[in-house]
């Protein structure tokens, strides 16, 4: 498969935010000048106690710059704030005693010193294989370009795995504490369930450090990796709306979980976030589980596009649209109306074979999109029957029209100041019907639209609108901006519409939307 450049170039960025923000950036034995503290922004754990009897270091110069001196601030005076964990500075003043203020719970913040994740595996899943990796860096001091003694650190690898059974617990229960390596330690909490159980680890930085807290008592680029032993994909869905047990009452809530009943949530994050690998069978089918999970300090997300088609027969160019004559009404535009109509029907076949408690509210959503094939006919039967309303929409694509060309030759002159009208002129009308056509879904919110243009008592005019996809913005760049992504067609009683029935509209994929400067 051919990756494209925008991909490449997408992913490198998140490589590149990845090496700034949570490291390492030279490698797993990385060197770098000064302090990781000073470097990272996230994916560190704090000492879990500061103990104030325990000795800060040598040298401490107060004036030095700590990312070059090595050493730790102490943000805070432990004994006023009365808290035990390293604490996180602020620059927020106090509220005054006589002063109102909207505040919360009064105590210092304080670094986290664990984090992990939740999720939930069958009663008799067997062995879990679990793996904790972090960076701990240690100090040393060497001359710089300018001759002078600054800390430098040099990042130490580690990676330990252990197991865990969770058979054989009929209640819940709190393991003893796993050792990893020298206070670092792995929390496990088991709540069985009738059919599974659900697991809870964390990652803990078990040092005790001294007030200031030196970046070598921390942990960085923490993260947990969780897989079953057997390799087979156990870790299950945290809520799965095709499953037996649906108790969602919420119209709108339920026409969501109908449209996203594809996309499952394996595990959720403490202190950090969560992503996962989710399983396939041999057809590219999903198992409805995921073979992994593993927690991350920077989550992405892609996000489905819908991929431009074509309007098949119906005419789209508006200097074809201008000049249309009455005996032209039909083929213009019925092969827009059919088309919707098939799809619909494609929606309802593909509804037969849902669970019986979502079958229900599929119906429903796409009997409500078909009341909008009614519309789109009554839309379709005015121009035939209405001349004033065929010579409007005559005029109306005339003057569109011309307001497209002038955009495009707008644009072409500010891009090229040399470039004259005339020239300009010629490069946009060489592209055709291209350079002035409609996007598909602008020509249907056209004539569903048009009963109510013409009787303001018109039953279904409020109700009525157009549901582009994926955006319902597009509708309203209609007027200015026309182009040729697909439409989608909905009723908007009650917030439905179409696109919320739950089934993809077609040609989608997961192929990330041109920005408007592209499409233009």
């Amino acid at each position: 498969m051919t990756v494209s450049a925008s991909t490449t170039v997408r992913s490198d960025l998140v490589a590149l935010i990845e090496q700034e923000l949570l490291g390492p950036r030279n490698g797993p034995e990385e060197e770098i000048k000064g302090t990781p503290r000073a470097a990272y922004m996230v994916g560190a754990l704090a000492p879990v106690t500061i103990d104030p009897t325990l000795a800060v270091a040598a040298g401490r110069d107060e004036g030095a710059d700590p990312a070059e001196s090595g050493l730790a601030v102490t943000d805070l005076d432990l004994i006023t704030n009365g808290q035990s964990g390293v604490p996180v500075p602020t620059d927020e003043d106090p509220a005054e005693e006589d002063e109102e203020r909207d505040e919360g719970a009064k105590g210092a913040l304080t670094h986290p010193s664990s984090m992990g994740l939740r999720f939930q595996v069958p009663r008799e899943c067997g062995v879990l294989s679990v793996t904790g990796s972090w960076g701990r860096y240690g100090s040393f001091r060497q001359e710089n370009e300018d001759g002078r003694k600054v800390q430098f650190s040099r990042r130490i690898p580690f990676e330990r795995t252990v197991e865990i059974d969770v058979r054989d617990h009929a209640e819940h229960v709190v393991l003893p504490p796993m050792t990893l390596d020298s206070d670092v330690t792995l929390r496990v909490e088991l709540y069985p369930r009738a059919d599974r159980t659900i697991v809870e680890l964390a990652l803990s930085n078990d040092r005790v450090t001294a007030l200031d807290a030196p970046p070598g008592d921390w942990l960085f680029q923490t993260k947990l990796k969780v897989e079953a032993n057997s390799g087979d994909a156990v870790f299950l869905p945290t809520r799965d709306v095709l499953a037996d047990g649906y108790d969602e009452v919420d119209p709108e809530r339920q026409r969501l979980d109908l449209q996203y009943r594809h996309r499952l949530e394996f595990a959720i994050g403490r202190t950090a976030s969560v992503n996962w690998a989710e399983g396939f069978d041999a057809d590219g089918e999903s198992l409805r589980r995921a073979t992994s999970v593993q927690t991350t300090w920077l989550p992405t997300a892609d996000v489905a596009q819908t991929v431009a088609g074509s309007a098949g027969k119906a005419e789209t160019a508006m200097r074809v649209l201008m000049e249309l004559d009455l005996a032209s009404v039909d083929e213009a535009f019925m092969p827009l109306i059919d088309g919707y109509r098939e799809w619909l029907d494609k929606q309802s076949a593909l509804a037969e074979h849902l669970p019986s408690h979502l079958t229900e509210i599929a119906d429903e959503a796409i009997a409500e999109a078909g009341l909008v094939v009614t519309r789109l006919e009554s839309g379709l039967e005015l121009l035939k029957t209405n001349s004033q309303a065929l010579e409007a929409f005559r005029f109306m694509n005339r003057t569109m029209r011309d307001q497209r060309m002038r955009y495009q030759v707008a644009a072409k002159r500010s891009e090229r100041a040399t470039l004259t009208i005339e020239d300009a002129v010629a490069e946009v009308e060489k592209a055709g019907d291209a350079a002035a056509s409609w996007r598909p879904f602008q020509l249907a919110f056209i004539l569903l639209q048009l009963p109510a243009l013409t009787d303001p008592t018109d039953g279904p005019r409020r109700t009525s609108a157009l549901r582009p996809s994926p955006s319902r913005s597009a509708a309203f760049r209609a007027s200015s901006r026309p182009t040729t992504d697909h439409w989608m067609v909905a009723t908007a009683s009650r917030s439905s519409c179409a696109t919320r029935s739950g089934f993809s509209p077609p040609n989608s994929s997961n192929v990330r939307r041109r920005s408007s400067a592209q499409r233009s």
